[in-house]
């Protein structure tokens, strides 16, 4: 006879698929990304162990290899599938999306090699840089790398691909400067650059070229445009283009300006597919869902037709832990900013493919005290909802509250029926002394406040 737990798996993936992240608990969360390096073992004590042990989900994503495997049961592989989890989970969730003010695409690889050459003019060392472009050939990032010469053994491709991950990026281009000249490669300049462009490969971010600055002049390594440069088609850099790359070689800043899935997608599925599938993988989804957003918040059916539901649900899930650890952080008890309370909701709702509506209680003094559930489905149309909300505002004694509720189809705008059940809540709020500080839409990563009519 089949065991009680024969099929757990499965049923749970098709629950995730079905109701979204919002059904599960932390550590059944954990438990399933685990299925992806435990393939036979139960994986639901693990998690549990990991959450009690280091304090929640978010210093299991964070605290690092040595940590997790003092956890036991955990070893080195899983400690590293975890670690590297959380740096992707990371980077999907856009935690840290900085725009980098570009004016338009380019491939005009001679414009660019003199713009890098005269920046670099006078440059009187060995240095190393990193120029991380989107798949329209928008610059993302400019890292220096490394103030040594490019084929000296300090060069790691790992932390060239590292880089181009963070950054989300398709394209990348190096230059390096040779202070004493010449401005041709050596045997150990072509070694570095072979390991480097196969390391950047292996995540999908295509090399187009590798420049040699030398007193201003410049000479490319890779002599032919690629396919991947030809997509956008201009003649030069603009002034803008041309300054901006300019100050970014001479102080160069850290950007991640996340909007690419396949890079994440190719690194994430590694873990679950072999690299040829995973690689066939990646490419289907980035083009059925080129940006990061869409992956995160698109349909879930769409992406099981694509990669099956495994590796759907592996994916939808890195960027949900992430969520959900930060939801973690939130102190009850204590004020909160606007821009602290939207980030919040935004990780409340975060995969959720029911509407449902959420209330945050306040006290006198501007505090939040604590969190509800107030009703599913569409917020105007349940009578229930209004009672349910004026209830648990007069049993808990608020002073305000602030409601939210989500659009899984991605799209901020209230409704008409929205805001006239705004209204309507205000004057029922009104009956227990409550006010009504905001009521918010949340859709995907975006949130939008909808204006209050004046009583």
């Amino acid at each position: 006879m089949p065991g009680i737990h024969e099929g757990h798996r499965d049923r749970m993936r098709e629950k995730f698929r079905d109701f979204g992240p919002g059904v599960f608990h932390d550590h059944e969360l954990l438990e399933m990304l685990l299925y992806s390096v435990i393939p036979l073992r139960d994986t639901n004590p693990i998690a549990k162990q990991l959450i009690s042990e280091l304090g929640g989900l978010r210093s299991v994503l964070e605290c690092g290899r040595e940590r997790l495997m003092q956890v036991p049961g955990v070893g080195k592989r899983v400690a590293e599938f975890l670690t590297d989890c959380g740096r992707v989970a990371a980077a999907m969730s856009g935690d840290y999306i900085r725009p980098l003010p570009l004016s338009e695409p380019f491939d005009d690889y001679d414009a660019l090699g003199r713009n890098i050459a005269a920046s670099l003019a006078d440059c009187h060392e060995y240095c190393v840089y990193l120029l991380l472009f989107d798949n329209s050939m928008r610059l993302l990032d400019i890292n220096i790398m490394n103030r040594c010469d490019f084929g000296s053994a300090a060069i790691h491709p790992s932390a060239f691909a590292d880089a181009a991950v963070r950054a989300g990026a398709a394209a990348a281009v190096i230059a390096h400067t040779h202070p004493y000249g010449p401005t041709f490669p050596s045997d150990s300049d072509r070694e570095s650059n072979n390991a480097v462009a196969g390391a950047l490969f292996g995540i999908g971010v295509t090399l187009v070229e590798h420049y040699i600055i030398s007193g201003g002049e410049y000479v490319g390594m890779i002599y032919h445009l690629s396919e991947f440069g030809k997509k956008k088609s201009r003649s030069t850099l603009c002034a803008n283009d041309e300054k901006l790359i300019h100050d970014m070689l001479v102080h160069p800043t850290p950007c991640t300006d996340i909007t690419l899935s396949h890079p994440y997608v190719l690194r994430a599925l590694l873990y679950v597919m072999s690299p040829e599938a995973a690689s066939f993988a990646a490419e289907r989804v980035s083009l059925a869902m080129p940006r990061l957003t869409d992956l995160v918040f698109g349909d879930m059916y769409t992406l099981e037709e694509l990669i099956g539901l495994r590796a759907a649900v592996y994916l939808r899930l890195l960027p949900a832990l992430r969520s959900r650890s930060l939801g973690e952080g939130f102190r009850f008890g204590v004020r909160h900013s606007e821009e602290e309370i939207k980030k919040y909701l935004v990780s409340v709702f975060f995969g959720e493919s029911e509407e449902r509506v959420c209330a945050m209680l306040y006290d006198g003094q501007d505090r939040v005290m604590s969190r509800h559930g107030v009703g599913e489905g569409i917020v105007n149309s349940s009578v229930i909802l209004a009672r349910k909300l004026v209830e648990i505002c007069r049993t808990r004694r608020a002073a305000g509250v602030v409601i939210a509720h989500n659009h899984p189809n991605g799209k901020t705008e209230p409704s008409d029926a929205d805001i006239t059940t705004t209204g309507r809540l205000i004057d029922l709020l009104a009956t227990c002394g409550t006010k009504l500080i905001a009521h918010y839409v949340v859709a995907g990563d975006s949130i939008k406040k909808i204006n209050l009519p004046e009583r």
